[in-house]
């Protein structure tokens, strides 16, 4: 688990997402891909709100993937946004990760 949520008992996949979003604009591209990475892998559990989890997994992916793919990593890129889209929970609009997906 991440340093800075180590304290938390359980920390959420928002929380990764937005520090990962962060980590990016500050350069730190590599630890924002961990960051990421690790916040799709939580299961939400004890969460109120499991739609915002699912959400933000479903973001974490696709900002990996962006990440990725800006760079150049484009294989990692496209297997990134596969896993977000056969990972979509019912709720989800697939749209978004299709255009991703028409772009390559």
């Amino acid at each position: 688990m991440h340093a800075r949520f180590r304290s938390r008992s359980s920390p959420s996949t928002v929380a990764y997402l937005n520090l990962g979003t962060s980590l990016i604009a500050l350069g730190r591209c590599q630890e924002a891909a961990s960051v990421l990475r690790e916040g799709t892998k939580l299961d939400g559990a004890g969460l109120r709100d499991r739609g915002a989890h699912e959400s933000a997994r479903i973001s974490a992916l696709l900002q990996l993937g962006n990440l990725y793919a800006d760079q150049g990593k484009l294989q990692r890129a496209l297997a990134v946004y596969r896993e977000a889209l056969h990972t979509l929970p019912d709720r989800y609009p697939p749209q978004p990760v299709a255009e991703v997906l028409k772009s390559f």
